[in-house]
């Protein structure tokens, strides 16, 4: 028998809920995915 547990349940959090990130301003993300780069650029006040 499977049990599913509800999505507020504290059992199902995705690991950026599990741990606290804390990300610098002018801090660059960037990964690749099906050959396109992605570039994210950290700002005081949100992402660009």
């Amino acid at each position: 028998m499977v049990i599913a547990a509800a999505p507020t349940s504290p059992l199902v959090r995705s690991p950026m809920e599990r741990r606290k990130i804390s990300l610098m301003t002018g801090t660059r993300l960037v990964r690749e995915w099906r050959g396109v780069t992605y570039t994210v650029l950290v700002h005081a006040d949100g992402f660009e």
